[in-house]
């Protein structure tokens, strides 16, 4: 049997119908946040053509002027080195299928699979891209916020009694558990001299509910928790959960904390096509597919000493 294929206005008339289909919502089963772009920037300038992203790490040499003797021939100089980093963009996609009795059904009932169908393909897009924002792609060589390979990693301080460092259930005593906080939190301020100060600091959620809720002093004489105390200390610091963060330390099963400035200038993720849905394509005599897409190539971490981890937590 020959195929029939639609001709252009009846692929716009589908394409009305199926926009129509999409517009309608319903109760849903309920995701795990995507959570990861809202931590950090993403970069505006790239373009939808680009294969490849490249930026520049750079190194000043000279650090304070030198007094100038009166022959006036020893002036110092500085310098810049840059080496040029590369990193690749790829495109994800998924898609869903419909045929043209379900269109028809769908258009009827108002209420039905398409709709979902299209969503469902949408948020698998941007899953894939939450999770090469946390954890980047080691197939494709992407980096990630949660585990780039420059970022340098705490280790929790053991505590006074006891060996086990883990923050809930452990064996620290709440000064001890905040002593950690601050040490993470002024790792960036220390390891950059003072250049760049942690703005955000990102927790797993057992970690966070566990110093939410536990007094500074079980003995009542401070009744302030683990975190209010550490906010009142560290006012400019915004502290959030991050479920993905769970599993995140260096042998990834257990937790890790991170601190860093979030600011453009030190990190962005790239997204060089944002998501899109393509055209309708007729796969068969009655069958449709559409695919959903985006362009994306991981964290670019410019200034990795504006970030630090804690593991053992």
């Amino acid at each position: 049997m020959t195929e029939k294929r639609l001709d252009a206005n009846e692929v716009a008339f589908l394409s009305q119908q199926l926009e129509y289909l999409a517009k309608d919502r319903a109760v849903e089963i309920e995701y795990l946040g995507l959570q990861a772009m809202n931590f950090i920037d993403v970069n505006a300038s790239a373009q939808p053509g680009m294969a490849t992203f490249a930026y520049y790490e750079l190194d000043m040499s000279g650090d304070e002027a030198q007094w100038l003797t009166s022959n006036g021939d020893d002036i110092s100089l500085v310098d810049v080195s840059s080496v040029k980093q590369v990193v690749s963009v790829y495109r994800a996609a998924e898609g869903f299928a419909f045929n043209s009795d379900e269109l028809q059904e769908e258009a009827v009932a108002s209420m039905g699979l398409i709709p979902r169908r299209r969503e469902a393909a949408r948020r698998a897009v941007m899953r894939k891209a939450d999770n090469v924002a946390a954890f980047g792609d080691a197939e494709k060589g992407l980096k990630g916020l949660a585990n780039h390979s420059n970022v340098n990693i705490l280790g929790a301080a053991a505590p006074a009694t006891g060996s086990d460092k883990a923050w809930a259930g452990g064996d620290k005593i709440p000064m001890e558990i905040l002593a950690d906080l601050f040490s993470l939190a002024n790792k960036v301020e220390e390891q950059t001299k003072g250049n760049h100060k942690a703005n955000v600091l990102l927790l797993p959620l057992v970690q966070l509910h566990y110093i939410e809720q536990t007094p500074l002093d079980s003995g009542g004489t401070n009744s302030d928790s683990i975190l209010t105390a550490f906010k009142k200390n560290r006012p400019g610091i915004d502290v959030q959960v991050w479920h993905k963060l769970e599993l995140a330390d260096a042998a990834g099963t257990g937790p890790r904390a991170l601190a860093y400035e979030r600011d453009r200038m030190n990190m962005e993720f790239l997204i060089t096509d944002p998501l899109k849905e393509d055209p309708i394509y007729q796969a068969g005599p009655r069958r449709f597919e559409v695919a959903l897409t985006m362009k994306f190539g991981g964290v670019v971490l410019y200034k990795p000493l504006a970030v630090a981890y804690m593991d053992d937590i």
